[in-house]
């Protein structure tokens, strides 16, 4: 069904009409603005700051339709982007794309963009940290920079619908456009979930791009504890790196894989070394597990594996060893091993902030902090659930009922506290799953 079919004019949304000067005015002049611009004011690799006292701009390079862009390295924009969109967790200035600005609902840089092919950016918007938009501003804000619909997380009317949203999902149902595209990808592998199982994903799809954003920072999220097992295997994330089983594998509802300890395996198709794009980086980066089981073992067993040489980028491999946790981490740098007296049941967190140190969690702890200096990203595939060794192949295959995996950008403390809030104490426990 075409978007026009819908009867726009009849609940009061329309389609864009670029030409209005009184906005610019408005917003010129708001005091939460912290900057303001149209590009078609762009000139120079310049967009300047339109906002009233100001002389600041952002660096363009590229053409209308592929433009970059990063905002002042200054500390009201570092401490302004709680969407991380130009900034990295720790404060590094990023290089920020089109497709990125028009893809994500951004609450900080709200973007007025066209609604329909190519979308094409019209202006941007940053607010100043700590601000918060009345009510009325936040209509206004819906209607002047014609906002997705559900930008807001709820239904505002005065909002535009976006052919890069879903249709069905901006008029009827609510949910995210990550969410309904999840969905479309269950239902074409024939296991879509049930009304109340898609409210509890759009729920946390939606609490993962609030708040600390994780959503922005990741590049697979694989909720392998899933209504069926063909869903099991899908990226919520993007429809890439998507779950192949490898050897035997049991998959349980709402609980996850177990492998068999010899074969078994889940495999993302995930190089580290050529897939990770701006979301997975040598300096910035994040691999983590939820396990349902606490298994003791003498022998080693891998749980995230893509290594250039034994124990040489990345590993995760925790196993309690007759009751005293052992564990071995590698993230890009030399390996660290120790006994840390944790079992291997729970979320379990490797990641990477720094080109000196490397942070371990267990569930919301950090369990170590130790120095190991990058080196350089492995060119081999990444496994779940066994060790992957450039020249030995696959190995020490695991045996645990495994949860949730995640892929992409470094992590800290808070980072930890919340996506354990959201999809641990959250889903996983709203399906029984929590261990």
């Amino acid at each position: 069904m075409g978007i026009q079919s819908f009867g726009l004019k009849t609940i009061g949304i329309k389609r864009a009409k670029i030409g209005s000067f009184s906005w610019l005015r408005y917003w010129k002049s708001q005091d939460e603005v912290l900057f303001f611009a149209e590009t078609k004011d762009i000139a120079d690799g310049k967009l300047y700051n339109q906002k009233s006292g100001s002389s600041d701009y952002l660096t363009v390079t590229g053409a209308a339709g592929s433009y970059t862009f990063q905002c002042p390295d200054t500390a009201p924009y570092i401490a302004a982007d709680t969407d991380y969109i130009w900034f990295s967790e720790v404060g590094v200035q990023r290089t920020t794309t089109e497709a990125e600005l028009i893809g994500y609902d951004l609450q900080r840089t709200p973007v007025k963009y066209d609604d329909t092919n190519p979308y094409s950016i019209r202006a941007i918007i940053i607010l100043k940290a700590g601000e918060t938009l009345s009510d009325d501003k936040v209509d206004k804000l819906h209607r002047d920079l014609y906002l997705p619909v559900y930008w807001s997380g709820v239904a505002n009317w005065n909002g535009h619908l976006k052919d890069n949203r879903g249709a069905y999902q901006q008029l009827f149902e609510g949910y995210d456009d990550a969410s309904y595209a999840l969905f479309s990808r269950m239902a074409i592998v024939l296991d879509s979930p049930p009304s109340a199982r898609k409210t509890e994903i759009d729920t946390r799809i939606k609490a993962l791009k609030s708040g600390r954003n994780l959503w922005a920072k990741t590049l697979g999220l694989w909720v392998t504890a899933s209504h069926g097992r063909p869903s099991a295997k899908l990226n919520w994330k993007q429809d890439a790196f998507n779950l192949d089983e490898v050897g035997t594998l049991t998959f349980t509802t709402d609980r996850g894989f177990t492998g068999d300890a010899s074969t078994g395996a889940l495999r993302p198709h995930f190089n580290p070394s050529t897939d990770g794009g701006i979301l997975y980086t040598l300096n910035d980066a994040t691999v983590g597990h939820y396990s349902r089981s606490d298994n003791i073992s003498t022998i080693y067993k891998g749980d995230i594996s893509a290594e250039s040489a034994s124990e040489v980028g990345v590993i995760q491999l925790v196993r309690d060893l007759n009751g005293t946790g052992q564990s071995i981490h590698a993230l890009h740098g030399v390996r660290a091993k120790w006994y840390t007296g944790i079992t291997t049941d729970g979320l379990h967190i490797s990641t990477r902030v720094l080109s000196t140190h490397t942070d371990i969690y267990r569930n919301k702890t950090l369990v170590a902090h130790f120095a190991s200096a990058s080196s350089a990203l492995p060119n081999e595939e990444m496994y779940f659930g066994c060790r992957n060794v450039t020249g030995s192949g696959l190995l020490q295959f695991n045996n645990k009922e495994y949860a949730i995996f995640i892929v992409g950008l470094g992590w800290t403390i808070d980072d930890v506290e919340e996506f354990y809030d959201i999809m641990v104490d959250g889903y996983l426990t709203a399906l029984g799953a929590n261990v």
